[in-house]
């Protein structure tokens, strides 16, 4: 058994310090100098952040060659540490030192083949995790030139980095850490289409990619972000010219992938997903152009469980310009039915998107579909008619035979005497649509139905603040036009005996406009809410309810008392322009921060 010495707090110092002389003349040898993880003096010296560096590696694998190799309690070498921390002078003089020769990592001209087998020994082992130093690398986004020195130095024609315990491979980490430019640096190899490709539950680094998609903002400024590019522009050109026009960032790494690695479209996981279903979950529309462009075929594959295309996918979520882009491309996918039977036109009514169900039902070659009836028997007009008494008001000015196709069919579901009875199970059917990779498969109206929901209980519960309010400014108002400012004209000999005496001063003028568009808002506020407590705050009557809120919003802005002095009129003049922009400033605080509550006037009817 090998024995050890622990290293005590001077030696550990010098070690973190990066001072060679206290190790030139210590005892026992310095490979068996360790801490209680087995942590050897190169492991202490690179395991931070700060600089490196190289001079003192390469003073103590001159005392001791043997440390290049020793691992820890973890099995990492030296070479995982500086990968991990992104030392890049480090990573090159260990890679150095493994071969025992120069090696020019700026031309990439080394050693003959047999002297770099030791070089290669040292790149593939694996520590307990079963990662190299190039899992490590490609976490960090500092570690882009080490991959760039473990790749020229390695041949994936003969090791291909597979995944580690966790099923990631170094591509697949580089993509899912957002370390771009070590993605490409891995996809700019000769051999980039061996390299493994895999991440955890079958997914692969186009999933992860998709997923990602590759945002602006991972970019640390512009020059980075063009830099990229122009690096892909010339190693593959530009297939179009809109590509000049689109973010940089949303096009490279994706594209990379699907030039060196264009099997991965049809790779699935292990639900069955597509990279296409990714996209179109995501909603990453340029991306589903990105796919369909590469390889149309991806189109037609189903997911495992529920036999899902990612048209189906689109339609259910409400993506309108997503399944147009699909359709386009490929419109014989329209045919494909899931496990329960329905097809495109049965996601687009559960969809309850109006937008959606219009795309598809303005192809008339898809008239056909109509009739097809799932597994319980119903055909796309019978999940529509569940969820809507009447037909879809597009629909009248619309194709004339898909019209009246559908009104054939509406019909003939009205003459059916069950179903009535069959409506609750249809609607119950339709909220099950299970589950995905990325989680629950939901509409994505109904977040919205959701939120609109929450908005009505809210004004129901300040319902009587409304009223209150409402009410006071109907009375002050009326009160004000009764007493009526400056009296009336009370002379027996005069011929406008009983009107105003300020009649025909403009201040007053503009004081009864005002004062009167006051009381006709606040008591037709009022009467809305009389009317919906017989009605019932319910979904169908948010649009009398945004009312009510308006008018008792306009009401406070109208009821601004109007000096009639006419020696005060620049005054008054002044107080009236004041009083409407700071209610123009909180109007404008209010539609920004209600925005996304207040966009649902049009949904669900």
């Amino acid at each position: 058994m090998e024995t050890c010495a622990y290293i005590d707090a001077y030696l550990r110092k010098a070690a973190e310090n990066g001072e060679f002389d206290p190790f030139k003349n210590v005892q026992p040898p310095l490979d068996r100098l360790l801490s209680p993880k087995k942590n050897t003096i190169l492991h202490i010296y690179l395991s931070t952040t700060s600089k490196r560096h190289p001079q003192f590696i390469e003073g103590i694998l001159g005392l001791c060659p043997s440390l290049l190799l020793k691992v820890n309690v973890h099995a990492d070498t030296p070479l995982h540490i500086a990968a991990r921390y992104g030392h890049v002078d480090a990573a090159e003089v260990l890679i150095k030192q493994a071969n025992g020769d120069e090696i020019d990592l700026e031309s990439g001209e080394g050693p003959t083949e047999s002297k770099m087998a030791a070089v290669r020994k040292m790149l593939r082992m694996t520590n307990k995790n079963k990662e190299t130093a190039l899992h490590e690398a490609a976490r960090n986004e500092r570690s882009r030139d080490i991959v760039k020195a473990i790749m020229r130095n390695e041949d994936p024609t003969k090791f291909t980095y597979s995944a580690n315990n966790n099923g990631e491979t170094p591509l697949y980490l580089a993509v899912k850490n957002r370390n771009m430019e070590i993605a490409f640096e891995l996809l700019n190899h000769p051999d980039s289409q061996l390299l493994a490709y895999g991440g955890p539950n079958g997914k692969t680094a186009l999933h992860e990619a998709i997923v990602l998609h590759f945002e602006d903002n991972d970019f640390t400024d512009e020059g980075q972000r063009k830099s990229l590019w122009e690096k892909y522009r010339s190693l593959y050109g530009s297939k179009n010219e809109e590509d000049d026009n689109q973010s940089y960032t949303e096009l490279v790494i994706p594209r990379m992938l699907l030039y060196e690695m264009g099997s991965l479209t049809k790779v699935t996981d292990e639900k069955g997903w597509t990279p296409l279903h990714y996209a179109v979950y995501r909603r990453k529309r340029l991306a589903v152009s990105i796919l369909l462009g590469f390889d149309i075929s991806s189109a037609y594959i189903a997911d495992k469980c529920w036999k899902r295309t990612a048209l189906h996918i689109a339609a259910c979520r409400g993506f309108q310009d997503i399944v147009k882009e699909i359709i386009s491309e490929c419109p014989d996918c329209c045919e494909l039915t899931d496990i329960r039977g329905w097809n495109v036109i049965h996601y687009a009514v559960i969809s309850k998107s109006d937008e959606v169900l219009k795309e598809v039902l303005k192809y008339s070659s898809l008239i056909y579909l109509l009739n097809e009836k799932d597994v319980k028997g119903n055909t796309p007009v019978h999940l529509y008619k569940a969820c809507h008494p009447r037909l879809p008001p597009f629909m009248r000015h619309g194709d004339a035979d898909m019209f009246n196709h559908w009104s054939t069919l509406h019909k003939q579901i009205q003459t059916e005497g069950d179903f009535s009875s069959k409506k609750n199970e249809i609607l119950a059917w339709m909220e099950d649509l299970g589950t995905g990779p990325l989680g629950k498969i939901e509409m994505r109206n109904r977040e919205r139905a959701e939120t609109k929901e929450t908005i009505i209980l809210k004004f129901e519960k300040v319902k009587d603040s409304h009223l209150v309010a409402a009410a006071i400014i109907a009375t002050v108002t009326f009160a004000a036009m009764f007493t009526m400012p400056g009296g009336y004209i009370s002379d027996k000999n005069d011929l406008k005996k009983g009107t105003p005496i300020l009649s025909g001063n403009s201040a007053f003028i503009a004081f009864m406009i005002s004062d009167t568009i006051a009381m006709v808002l606040s008591t037709s506020c009022v009467f809305i809410h009389f009317i919906l407590v017989m009605l019932g705050y319910l979904e169908r009557y948010y649009w009398l309810i945004r009312c009510a809120f308006s008018f008792l919003f306009y009401a406070m802005v109208a009821m601004g008392d109007y000096i009639c002095d006419r020696r005060l009129c620049s005054f008054s003049t002044f107080l009236w322009i004041w009083h409407l922009c700071w209610f123009e400033l909180l109007l404008l605080h209010i539609l920004f921060d209600h925005k996304r509550n207040m966009e649902f006037i049009s949904f669900g009817q």
